[in-house]
């Protein structure tokens, strides 16, 4: 939310160059870290356009939060996440596309809770002061 199209695309070129280490393959890597981007890109582009403030500090902000930063942006990425493993590792479809979207979409939640909302009322006025505050 802070930094833009710039700390979405980090949060792709970090993952990617993870999954590499993985020793996932580059096409593998980068379909699969495609969704790791599009959770970042979401939530900056609703922020931006609906001017959300990333402080939390207003029911509008929350219900932006709750939708695009929360929902739909991690659907998407754990869509992306579930069907590139089920393409490239020909993991069963029927295990994917349940528990392997369930567990996905249940982790990404416990993370954006205990972690981001945190981080955004707290540390958001100090990142605001800054040249690097894209929003």
């Amino acid at each position: 939310l802070w930094f833009g199209l710039y700390g979405a695309l980090g949060s792709y070129i970090g993952p990617l160059f993870g999954g590499l280490m993985e020793g996932l393959s580059i096409v593998a890597a980068a379909a699969q870290k495609f969704g790791d981007f599009l959770q970042s890109f979401i939530p900056f582009l609703a922020f931006h356009y609906l001017k959300g403030d990333p402080a939390l500090t207003r029911k509008r902000d929350w219900l932006l939060f709750f939708l695009f930063a929360f929902l739909i942006n991690n659907a998407i990425g754990a869509l992306i996440g579930v069907t590139s493993i089920w393409y490239f590792f020909h993991v069963p479809a029927r295990i994917m596309f349940t528990i392997g979207y369930l567990t996905w979409i249940l982790s990404n939640w416990i993370v954006v809770v205990v972690i981001s909302i945190p981080v955004l009322k707290i540390v958001t006025p100090y990142i605001k002061k800054t040249r690097l505050y894209l929003l």
